[in-house]
């Protein structure tokens, strides 16, 4: 599932990467006008590179443009972007950086990225948001199968706890004839289920 994770944040950064660079380039110009390139790749560090070069580096790394967008912030897209966007700009900056790193995702995390970057899209009027959207409710989807099977689990617990359980519910365990004192003890404190149903619910609310 790690692999499929990548892949999946992979695949919502290059949708971001398509998005982003029209965004950027439209914005860029609209302040430096011809010479936003230039501006643009000034901001990179090793910028020194021919035109061509600069170019296609802008056009062809999320990174780039994230850092275009994040270090030009006050003087050209604030205007049209807010705060959270902003921080948005840097959650996926991290994410890209862990991404290119090799970093192992949990679904969680491939969720939050992956609903981050469709967020993002959204807020710059991105036609690549439709494409996330469908990659954010896949992972949904994947995440809740998850939580179902860990629920479904048998509950493990050392001799220690279920001692202290047994302890703890003494009184009730003489009245009823329970072998597992654990099982009783999670059957008393319903809100576990519903804790996992509603945050599920909100994940999928939050888009």
């Amino acid at each position: 599932m790690g692999a499929n994770n990548r892949d999946s944040i992979g695949k919502a950064l290059e949708s971001l990467r398509q998005g982003l660079y029209v965004y950027v380039e439209q914005k860029m110009q609209s302040v430096y006008g011809s010479d936003w390139l230039q501006k643009a790749v000034s901001l990179l560090p090793n910028h020194q590179k021919s035109k061509q070069q600069a170019e296609n580096f802008i056009r062809e790394d999320v990174a780039a443009l994230l850092t275009v967008l994040n270090k030009e912030w006050e003087k050209v897209f604030k205007g049209n972007l807010n705060q959270p966007d902003r921080a948005l700009v840097t959650e996926l900056l991290e994410v890209r950086n862990q991404w290119a790193h090799q970093t192992t995702f949990l679904t969680d995390d491939t969720y939050r990225a992956i609903d981050s970057v469709c967020r993002l899209l959204k807020s710059i009027s991105s036609p690549q948001v439709t494409d996330v959207n469908k990659q954010r409710q896949d992972v949904l989807r994947i995440l809740s199968q998850e939580q179902v099977r860990q629920e479904s689990q048998p509950i493990q617990v050392s001799p220690i706890m279920e001692a202290r359980i047994r302890q703890r519910l003494d009184g009730l365990l003489k009245r009823i004839s329970f072998q597992n004192a654990c099982l009783l003890n999670q059957a008393l404190i319903p809100k576990h289920k519903e804790e996992a149903t509603d945050d599920i619910r909100e994940k999928g609310e939050r888009g």
